[in-house]
């Protein structure tokens, strides 16, 4: 199936980092905080926003995604832009509303040299 989406995070060895915060943060300021969930490819992480995002479904407002598209055609298979721009790169975000706040889903892509999970300090023991 993924043989027509982008190969970017192949070729770049990506994971993405998974999290939800009540206040708006950037990817930096993130990876020093624990995360949701660790997902290995474009269509796990596409997973997990559509889970997390079901549970805040029925008390939403609006939800905005934040899936900027790769250039080009959206791959024939892909009926999700955010699959196409995680396979791309790119982080994918979704901000939900609802009555009781604001609560972001991040999903950053991450190389083994910027994970500090990946990082010697994080095996020593």
């Amino acid at each position: 199936m993924s043989e027509y989406l982008p190969t970017a995070w192949r070729e770049r060895g990506l994971h993405w980092h998974a999290f939800v915060t009540t206040t708006a943060t950037t990817s930096t300021h993130r990876r020093r905080h624990p995360l949701q969930a660790v997902t290995l490819t474009p269509q796990d992480g596409t997973a997990w926003l559509t889970d997390t995002l079901a549970g805040y479904r029925q008390r939403a407002l609006t939800v905005r995604w934040n899936a900027p598209l790769p250039k080009g055609p959206r791959p024939r298979d892909c009926s999700c832009p955010a699959t196409a721009a995680l396979a791309a790169g790119h982080p994918v975000a979704a901000t939900v509303h609802t009555p009781d706040g604001t609560t972001y889903l991040h999903l950053d892509p991450l190389t083994p040299l910027q994970c500090p999970h990946h990082q010697p300090q994080a095996h020593a023991g």
